[in-house]
């Protein structure tokens, strides 16, 4: 068995001003005076779908002054329209494309960054930091651990626990991709998992 399930688990999620964009949209639509919704000076949307712009064209009428879209993809992925992406933009919005968020940067409990990865056209990695002082995750997957054996998660119970070569501790069971317990996974990497665990449990 191969398991290859998106999800959304990050070092630093539990920082105070992390949270997810559906809920901050929540309390938007749910405010009746928009002025004690809490929002960021510098915040971070992660994630490329409606969800994510309007959780950051909304932070900006709420008066945010740094309001930055960040998505591990091109263009041609997001599930957006290309009108409302330019309306992010026009709302003040900056658009970052093929950003994989590694960790979450925090000092006293409060998140203050994110750490992105991203190829170059020469294929090498470069790892940049955007200052943050809220964060909205609108990837729109959660790994709930529901039915699974607790020997086979990390230790802090949100991912899939397995080794280089994809095998966890259950017999003949192996995972890979966004489930790694090591940060999230592009997708060219999530790809080469699933071809090296399918290749070894095959040779088995």
């Amino acid at each position: 068995m191969f398991l290859a399930i998106g999800a959304l688990a990050m070092e630093g999620e539990e920082l105070n001003g992390v949270m997810n964009a559906v809920d901050f949209i929540e309390q938007v639509c749910s405010a009746s005076d928009l002025g004690t919704v809490p929002v960021g000076l510098r915040v971070v949307v992660i994630g490329g779908g409606n969800t994510a712009v309007d959780a950051a064209v909304q932070s900006r009428k709420l008066g945010a002054t740094s309001v930055t879209m960040a998505y591990r993809c091109g263009v041609e992925s997001m599930s957006t329209t290309w009108a409302e992406r330019d309306f992010a933009r026009t709302s003040g919005v900056t658009l970052i494309m093929h950003a994989t968020p590694m960790h979450l940067i925090g000092e006293g409990g409060v998140v203050t960054g994110v750490e992105f990865e991203r190829t170059l056209t020469d294929a090498t990695q470069e790892r940049f930091v955007i200052e943050a002082d809220m964060v909205l995750k609108a990837i729109g997957q959660a790994f709930v651990a529901v039915g699974i054996e607790r020997e086979v998660l990390t230790l802090d119970g949100i991912r899939i626990d397995f080794d280089a070569n994809g095998r966890t501790s259950l017999l003949d069971v192996y995972a890979g991709g966004d489930l790694r317990g090591d940060g999230w996974y592009r997708s060219d990497r999530a790809s080469r998992a699933g071809r090296q665990g399918g290749g070894r449990r095959h040779r088995r």
